[in-house]
C-alpha cells in the first residue's frame, strides 16, 4: 500500500509517478515543485531501508520551497509493484535509482544526489551507473556496511509468518542495543514507523540481501564534493564507519548534526541549501 502524499504544503506542486525499473518491479517517484519557480539546484532523494516519507516531511517541506526534489522509494518499501520473484541486492537498488535519473531531464553537475542511511549506500552504488554525474553527493546518517549476527539472519528468515512477533522483537532489541533513547529518541519514532508499515516480504528479502554488503570500494569513484552529515548521539548508525567514509572520499565536507531530530528537521534543510550554494559558487 502506497503512503499517502503529505499534507500542509503550500507553495509547492506534488506529483507522483510509477517507474518501470525491470520487467516486473515499478517504483515510486515523487516530485516536489516549487510553484514559483527556482533556479536552485535540483535533489534527488533516497531515504533508508523501508523508511517513510512521514519522517522527513519536515525537511520536503522546507526544502521543497527552493528546489525540486525527486523523491525516490526503492523496491523494498511497500509501494513498489512486484510481480513474481524479484532480487534485492545492493546491486540491483543502484540499478533502479540509475535508471529513474535516467529518465528525469538532469544533466551533469546539475543536480544534487541524496542519501539516508541504506540510501546514502544505494546512491554510492548507484553512482558509477549515472548517465549524467551529480554535481554533488550528499549522505545522511550513511550505513556504509550492513552487519547482523548469524542468529539475527535466521529469525529474519522467519519475518513473514511471524511478523507481528518479530516487529514487536526488533523495537525492543534495536531499543535496548543500538538507539540511545536517552539522547536521540527520534530514532525510535523513525525505525518503529519503518517497522509499522513495512511490506514483512520485501523488508525480508532486501535485508538478507544486503547482508554482509561493504561500500568501501564504490567511495574511489567518487569524483563530485560530498557532504557527510552525522548524528553522534545516535547508537544505530555506526559512528567509525562514517567517520572512515568521510576520510576516504576526496572531496568531503562533515557536520555533525548530533540527533535524528535534527537531522529530520528543517534545519537540515537549511544546511543543505547552504552547502550547495557554497559549492555552486
Amino acid at each position: 500500500m502506497r503512503e499517502l502524499l503529505p499534507g500542509g504544503f503550500t507553495g509547492t506542486l506534488i506529483t507522483e509517478n510509477m517507474v518501470e525499473v525491470a520487467a516486473n518491479v515499478a517504483i515510486r517517484l515523487v516530485t516536489f515543485t516549487p510553484e514559483a519557480g527556482t533556479t536552485g539546484m535540483p535533489v534527488v532523494m533516497v531515504v533508508g531501508l523501508a523508511t517513510r516519507m512521514e519522517s522527513f516531511r519536515d525537511i520536503l517541506m522546507e526544502l521543497s520551497k527552493h528546489v525540486t526534489i525527486f523523491y525516490i522509494e526503492t523496491r523494498e518499501k511497500s509501494s513498489s509493484e512486484i510481480s513474481g520473484k524479484a532480487c534485492f541486492d545492493m546491486n540491483e537498488h543502484g540499478r533502479d535509482i540509475a535508471k529513474v535519473i535516467a529518465g528525469l531531464d538532469l544533466f551533469s553537475a546539475q543536480y544534487a544526489l541524496m542519501g539516508y542511511s541504506f540510501g546514502a549506500t544505494a546512491i554510492l552504488e548507484a553512482y558509477p551507473l549515472l548517465p549524467a554525474k551529480p554535481r554533488a553527493v550528499l549522505l545522511m546518517e550513511p550505513t556504509p556496511a550492513f552487519r547482523y549476527p548469524a542468529w539475527a539472519k535466521l529469525l529474519i528468515r522467519l519475518a513473514v509468518p511471524l511478523y507481528p512477533v518479530m516487529k514487536a522483537f526488533a523495537k525492543w532489541y534495536l531499543r535496548q542495543f543500538y538507539i540511545n533513547t536517552k539522547d536521540d529518541a527520534e530514532m525510535a519514532v523513525i525505525s518503529s514507523r519503518a517497522l509499522d508499515h513495512a511490506d514483512p516480504q520485501k523488508l525480508r528479502d532486501s535485508i538478507l540481501a544486503i547482508a554482509g554488503y561493504e561500500v568501501w570500494d564504490r567511495l574511489a569513484l567518487v569524483e563530485c564534493p560530498a557532504l557527510i552529515v552525522a548524528t553522534s548521539k545516535d547508537g544505530l548508525h555506526t559512528h567509525a564507519d562514517i567517520m572512515r567514509m568521510a576520510t576516504s572520499l576526496k572531496k568531503c565536507s562533515y557536520v555533525d548534526m548530533e540527533t535524528n531530530k535534527r537531522s529530520h528537521s528543517a534545519e537540515l534543510a537549511v544546511v543543505t541549501l547552504d552547502y550547495l550554494e557554497g559549492i555552486g559558487n
